[in-house]
């Protein structure tokens, strides 16, 4: 993420530059700009070496220098901007420093434009049709009692689920349906809320309920329904023995259908019957999703399929690996010349074929998507790996976040008659094609309303991130007295709690630019003492997201938070 810090900073002085042109003595100056240039070789070696990072020690260690010096250089320039004057003597210091690193490497300048957009994909479910008889079978087949079936596995068991609770013999056949998506930190009150809001509606009252009491209006309501209840993801048995208390097992006649990546979640929550493992593609069902994915229909040039169906099988039938590495190929197959795609195709098969030899499918699997990572423009990797900022399955509005990205200012604007917003979405887009981001609702104007990130690249986001500082996710509850040691280099914080527990421990984050909280707890407020705690903690703050939280007799101090712009 050097290469994100490296843009963010150009960007910086590019505004310092611009508004601090009349301040600036003519030495000062020509040491900004001499720095702008360095930067700007220095993007361009990073970009040349992202492949080759892990595999050479010394190009990894001039990348972390380069990390280094860079935040060292924002933080100078933010201290200036906030004490309006120059700091002439460092920033002449940091560009010696940068000429430096570029001296001994051989660095060449890059720029970035967005090209010709390839054509949407052909929608389609592929595959799993044995499977998807039975769990219908099941569904529909009567039972002395309520029938829980569980679908367990590694990947493509939402996909699957999601497909059988919109087949038209299970619309028909239950009056309601329930989709619940359960996660890791699942909070019981908030899963029963969900499930009460298709029957009644929640007052005041209703919300001030504990779990245990929800637990049991849950039961009466369920009890007297005929429904269908889809429990995405449950992770573990406890967390299914919390969940499985508001269920009426004996009595009602209906049917619950979860899913869990743990095979002994399944067999507890199914039994006696037994639970049903996805398997694995066989190589028809992955050769079909392979062309979806990278042609984006299943016609396909004679050319490409012998490769093609390399690519295909060698992903062991995973089908997020295939999602994946089509996603990367349908960028490089929007071309008239089917030799360039073609020999595009053989390239990447070199790279998927040198991953067979890791026998563990995580690690494999891993490798797929930087693999798709280290294939992105530089200008979507941060705005990619940003993503890690947000919980698991959380449904993200667009227009948040892509004003979180403008405030990071990870969006450039080339074009002065094109709103940040749009390029955005452009940017957004991009990264929804190459099947890194799931688009889950759209606008009437075609643009994207809500997306998701699949859990296993939300967390490779956050493994990536964590390298060079760029995120750090916090979670607390009441009976933690302190908060996790967190680098005091790290730029962005992603509360996971209660944000009071946070900000009330004083814990200080001085270079942090961005604070974001997910707090789930409403109504909550913060006091006068617990703002001006937060602003000592904060000083360059750039971005302000807090979520169910109100800031009450606001202190005036908050408005000398110089760059805040969320």
């Amino acid at each position: 993420m050097a290469d994100a810090a490296v843009e963010f900073l150009l960007n910086n002085l590019k505004e310092l530059m611009l508004h601090e042109a009349g301040h600036l003595m003519h030495e000062t100056a020509g040491s900004v700009g001499k720095l702008e240039s360095d930067l700007l070789h220095l993007q361009a070696f990073l970009k040349d070496t992202v492949k080759v990072r892990e595999s050479n020690e010394r190009i990894k260690l001039m990348r972390k220098e380069i990390h280094d010096v860079v935040y060292d250089v924002e933080d100078i320039i933010d201290a200036h901007v906030a004490k309006n004057k120059v700091a002439g003597r460092n920033s002449r210091f940091y560009t010696q420093l940068l000429s430096k690193h570029q001296s001994e490497l051989n660095l060449h300048s890059i720029g970035h434009k967005f090209g010709p957009r390839p054509p949407g994909k052909e929608k389609k479910v592929v595959g799993f049709e044995d499977v998807t008889g039975c769990l219908i079978d099941r569904l529909t087949e009567r039972a002395d009692g309520l029938d829980v079936i569980s679908l367990t596995g590694r990947f493509g068991k939402t996909t699957l689920a999601w497909k059988i609770y919109n087949d038209p013999e299970i619309i028909l056949k239950f009056p309601t349906r329930i989709w619940l998506t359960v996660s890791a930190n699942f909070i019981e009150k908030d899963i029963f809320l969900r499930i009460l809001d298709h029957f009644t509606t929640l007052d005041a009252d209703m919300r001030a309920k504990n779990g245990d009491e929800l637990a049991e209006i849950v039961f009466e309501y369920l009890q007297m329904s005929t429904f269908l209840l889809v429990m995405d993801d449950i992770r573990s048995i406890p967390a299914w023995e919390r969940l499985k208390k508001a269920l009426p097992l004996k009595e009602n006649k209906s049917k619950v259908l979860i899913t869990s990546r743990e095979d002994s979640v399944g067999k507890a929550a199914s039994k006696p019957r037994p639970s049903v493992p996805l398997r694995a593609f066989v190589p028809e069902e992955s050769w079909e999703l392979f062309r979806l994915e990278a042609l984006g229909k299943l016609e396909c040039p004679p050319q490409l399929v012998q490769v093609g169906k390399k690519i295909a099988y060698d992903c062991h039938g995973v089908q997020l690996a295939i999602v994946i590495i089509g996603g990367i190929l349908y960028e490089l197959s929007y071309s008239n010349n089917v030799d360039t795609t073609r020999r595009n195709w053989l390239k990447v098969s070199e790279d998927v074929n040198s991953y067979l030899s890791e026998r563990d499918p995580q690690v494999r699997m891993t490798k797929f998507i930087s693999l798709s990572y280290e294939s992105l423009p530089h200008y979507l990797r941060p705005c990619f790996l940003y993503l890690g900022l947000f919980p698991e399955d959380y449904e993200i509005s667009a227009s948040k976040l892509i004003r979180l990205w403008i405030g990071e200012g990870f969006i450039q604007q080339e074009d002065s008659h094109i709103p940040l917003e749009e390029v955005g979405q452009n940017y957004l887009k991009a990264l929804i094609r190459r099947n890194l981001v799931k688009a889950l609702k759209f606008r009437a104007d075609g643009n994207v309303k809500t997306c998701q990130i699949h859990d296993t690249l939300r967390d490779f986001c956050h493994t990536e991130a964590a390298t060079e500082n760029f995120l750090q996710e916090i979670k607390l509850n009441e009976q933690e007295e302190r908060v996790p040691p967190i680098s005091e280099r790290c730029r962005r914080l992603s509360i996971h709690s209660d944000c009071k527990l946070y900000i009330s421990s004083k814990s200080l984050t001085p270079l942090a630019r961005s604070f974001v909280c997910f707090s789930k707890e409403p109504d909550d407020d913060l006091s006068v003492k617990d703002i001006t705690n937060f602003i000592k903690a904060f000083k360059f703050l750039r971005v302000f997201e807090v979520q169910a939280l109100t800031l009450k007799d606001i202190d005036s101090d908050i408005y000398n938070l110089i760059h805040m712009s969320t």
